[in-house]
């Protein structure tokens, strides 16, 4: 099998517009979860090991800070699927 020059212009152009997609737009991407996720864990964190009550800055947000309300959504979602 023999690479003519289209072919290997077209390799080329996909490898650069696959480096510059990862580049601008998923490593964000992955940077933007890791830091909402380093966020919430340490929320949890100091609600669970420190006792510390942060309702005064996240009273917006109590309802989602609830970690035990989390774990047994998680629970009961994963034996319902289970269970199917």
């Amino acid at each position: 099998m023999e690479l003519s020059l289209t072919s290997l212009l077209l390799i080329g152009v996909v490898i650069f517009v696959a480096f510059y997609v990862i580049k601008f737009i998923v490593s964000p991407l992955i940077k933007l979860v890791a830091g909402i996720l380093v966020f919430i864990l340490a929320i949890f964190v100091l609600q669970r090991f420190f006792q510390v009550d942060l309702s005064f800055i996240t009273d917006f947000f109590n309802q989602y800070f609830n970690f035990s309300d989390w774990i047994s959504n998680l629970i009961n979602t994963i034996k319902s699927f289970l269970a199917k």
